[in-house]
């Protein structure tokens, strides 16, 4: 009896229909087999996976739908980068295309990832869609493709818009909404801050088209929940990663200095740390009865039924803000300001209030999660130009908006996210001649300890 496959879409699977017996063991993990219609289902994603498979083992594959992702002439015409990769951002590409065009570069802020992902649109000439997590990362990139690509056309998803072109920039918000239509549309996949791909709602892009040609971009790809191990299978490997230390020592990013100064609480608000963190280690103490081994998921995971559990975090994060608030803080910043008087300076902490609050004693600019989009442009705008050498910010500048050079951050508050840190330090990180310096404020004694170490840059990464 013959044997063969066919090939089919069918809304949001592949679906395979065999002729004959087939051998489909080696993929079966990849496979959902339906006994009614007598079929196998999979994710569009392994849509390459399975017709490979298949072709190795012998077995005709008809594909019941065509796939052309080249651009039009006059786009593929026009595209030329005005640029010179570095020789980091070379090796980074070449190991990508000898990765068969599909994964994950690391590449730290500021180092020029958006230039190793415009070389890989030119010289691959598909069908590229964008995906980044900001509106602001969509007006940077339309920029770019089309200053330093010659794009002629970008296409926008998101905002508002919805103009799909050969080459294309979309948020990772309008990108998973519009998955099922975009299944057929392109041949590489550039996802930008690819970090954020995994989550529930986002990897639909990914698992939902047909592109055989994938690229991550991120300074750090790693993520608590630990699904940045689906990364391999959303986009590819990790194929390149090259740590700040080594940019700096070859003159590509600014040399630069982390320092952590310590400051104490006053008596009255280390009064109110002891006693919240008093009721969350009694809570501790009797979880340790119950169940022996606990980690802190167990502590969120009981607040559903356990008031006593949902009152010890209160008082834990009660506590975390007291030590990362510390009025000492505000004291060592007037410090540093003074010393950098002629200085660009960002100024970062976790809370709004904070932020506020050093905005009004000392006269800077802020930019919060309030702060319209027209007023953020209008403050970076006067801080590039040097009319404006100050600024203080939420987490909002954290990732997706160009941040013009400064060279000194101060960290009053943050979390644990080394991704964060990164970020930060960032910002700060452009070829300059004089060295970059990021201070993180840390009270003594609490908390913020351990906060700290986590997020600190490791020499040998």
């Amino acid at each position: 009896m013959t044997r063969f496959a066919e090939l089919r879409l069918r809304k949001s699977d592949l679906i395979l229909k065999p002729t004959g017996f087939l051998e489909l063991v080696e993929i079966k993990p990849i496979l959902t087999y339906n006994p009614k219609e007598r079929i196998f289902h999979a994710r569009i994603m392994d849509y390459y996976t399975v017709h490979q498979f298949l072709q190795n083992k012998g077995y005709p594959v008809i594909t019941h739908f065509t796939l052309d992702f080249s651009l039009p002439g006059e786009v593929t015409d026009s595209l030329q980068l005005d640029m010179v990769l570095r020789e980091y951002q070379e090796e980074a590409l070449h190991r990508w295309e000898g990765a068969k065009c599909r994964g994950v570069v690391v590449l730290p802020t500021g180092s020029g990832k958006t230039i190793v992902a415009l070389e890989a649109i030119r010289k691959l000439a598909e069908k590229t869609l964008i995906v980044v997590p900001t509106l602001d990362l969509v007006s940077q990139w339309r920029e770019d493709l089309q200053l330093l690509l010659h794009v002629p056309e970008v296409g926008i998803l998101g905002g508002g818009k919805k103009s799909s072109k050969p080459i294309t920039v979309a948020t990772y918000d309008s990108a998973s909404l519009m998955a099922h239509q975009l299944t057929t549309s392109f041949g590489l996949l550039v996802f930008d801050e690819v970090h954020h791909l995994p989550s529930p709602t986002y990897r639909l892009s990914a698992e939902f088209s047909l592109a055989p040609h994938r690229l991550g971009l991120t300074a750090t790809p790693e993520r608590y929940d630990e699904l940045h191990h689906d990364l391999d299978r959303l986009v590819g490997p990790t194929v390149y990663r090259i740590a700040p230390q080594l940019l700096e020592k070859n003159g590509y990013l600014a040399p630069y200095a982390i320092h952590q100064i310590q400051v104490t609480l006053k008596p009255e608000e280390k009064t109110r740390y002891n006693s919240h963190m008093r009721i969350f280690r009694n809570y501790t103490r009797r979880l340790d009865d119950i169940e022996p081994g606990w980690r802190f998921e167990t502590i969120v995971k009981r607040t559903v039924f356990d008031p006593k559990a949902r009152k010890a975090l209160s008082n834990l994060e009660k506590a975390r803000r007291v030590a990362l608030e510390a009025s000492a803080k505000i004291d060592q910043v007037e410090a540093l300001l003074e010393q950098y008087r002629d200085a660009k300076v960002i100024i970062f902490s976790r809370y709004t209030r904070i932020v506020e609050k050093i905005s009004d004693l000392f006269g800077i600019p802020l930019i919060t999660h309030k702060t319209k989009v027209s007023e953020r442009e209008r403050i970076l705008s006067k801080f590039k130009e040097g009319t404006f050498t100050k600024i203080v910010t939420g987490q909002v500048l954290d990732e997706g908006v160009d941040v013009p050079d400064a060279s000194v951050g101060i960290i009053i508050s943050g979390t644990g996210s080394k991704r964060e840190f990164i970020q930060r330090l960032g910002r700060l990180l452009r070829p300059q001649k004089e060295q970059a310096i990021l201070y993180e404020l840390i009270t003594e004694s609490t908390l913020e300890d351990g906060i700290s170490q986590r997020r600190q840059l490791e020499n040998e990464e």
